[in-house]
């Protein structure tokens, strides 16, 4: 099993294994978006398309947060929506 993975065994290898990541949450997103995408993002409020991205998911899947692989998509097109 991977979690518990021994590197000491392997002469000039040293890492730890981690722990498995979980869904991103929207509050996570929203600070991303005010902290690191505000440079594009300025003359528009991207927290509005955030938000219903969010509760669509929600309703979807009644969860509250989304997996990286299928956040990083729906970012995408959100963020190029607003920018051009």
């Amino acid at each position: 099993m991977i979690a518990t993975f021994d590197f000491s065994r392997f002469n000039r290898l040293q890492g730890l294994v981690l722990p498995q990541l979980e869904g991103i949450k929207r509050a996570d997103v929203e600070n991303w978006a005010r902290e690191d995408a505000a440079d594009y993002c300025r003359a528009t409020n991207v927290f509005p398309p955030i938000r219903q991205l969010f509760e669509e998911w929600e309703k979807q899947y009644a969860a509250d947060n989304i997996p990286m692989e299928q956040l990083v998509d729906r970012l995408e097109r959100l963020l190029l929506n607003i920018v051009y």
